[in-house]
């Protein structure tokens, strides 16, 4: 019977990497963008913003947040449906922000 990989130490120092790796470079990125693209709107800044989101989306679920990661994916599947003509995709992406504000382990 194979070995249960979750389980595997190897796997879960992988795990603990890609976890910090989320809260110390994607998150604070996301965050710049964000406000970034907050600041003037140019199209340069939007792709950025978008980038940004597609990370989160791809590895929120990893670090233990698929809630995060299924919305950070609609957000973007909504971005590339309707681009920013659709009003409420900031004031979402912000909400999105707050709440991994709020889910930011503290710092040890």
């Amino acid at each position: 019977m194979p070995e249960d990989l979750v389980n595997d130490e190897q796997w879960q120092d992988m795990l603990l990497v890609f976890r910090d790796h989320f809260w110390e470079q994607r998150v604070p990125a996301f965050e710049a963008a964000l406000q970034t693209q907050l600041q003037g709107p140019e199209q340069a800044h939007a792709q950025a913003l978008k980038l940004s989101l597609h990370g989160l989306a791809g590895v929120a679920a990893l670090v233990g947040l698929p809630d995060i990661g299924d919305i950070a994916r609609q957000l973007e599947q909504r971005w590339d449906s309707l681009g920013q003509a659709d009003l409420h995709i900031l004031d979402e992406i912000q909400a999105l922000a707050h709440a991994l504000h709020l889910l930011k382990p503290i710092a040890s």
